[in-house]
């Protein structure tokens, strides 16, 4: 598996074996909280805090470069997770919504279980 998010186009993309799996419109950081470009890993998935994260949180490498802090966890990891209320601002286009995560709506988020650890995530402007 590899996971291709573009900020620019506001989607993010999962290949495997070189096949496209998964090309999902995505909720992106805000200009003010910008999703960090780079390539990172899948760390871990985690249980989500409430409902409207999804059924899990996938934790990435990667590390907010405006939040130091987020809600005294005494980081600022960027996630791929639901949508948390923003379904209408994702939409079909994607969206600038976030403090830097990632957010899908549940359906697309859902396609993402199968990756496992340790799986590719590069981040890109365009």
């Amino acid at each position: 598996y590899r996971i291709v998010i573009s900020l620019g186009r506001r989607r993010l993309t999962l290949m495997r074996q070189g096949e496209v799996v998964l090309d999902a419109p995505a909720g992106v950081g805000t200009s003010a909280y910008p999703t960090p470009t780079g390539q990172y890993f899948v760390a871990l998935f985690e249980q989500a805090p409430s409902p409207g994260y999804g059924p899990f949180v996938i934790v990435t490498s990667a590390h907010s470069d405006t939040i130091t802090d987020w809600e005294q966890s005494g980081d600022a990891l960027v996630a791929i997770h639901g949508p948390l209320g923003s379904d209408a601002a994702i939409g079909t286009a994607g969206a600038a919504v976030s403090h830097g995560c990632i957010r899908l709506h549940l359906v697309d988020e859902r396609m993402l279980r199968p990756v496992p650890a340790g799986t590719p995530v590069t981040i890109t402007q365009t």
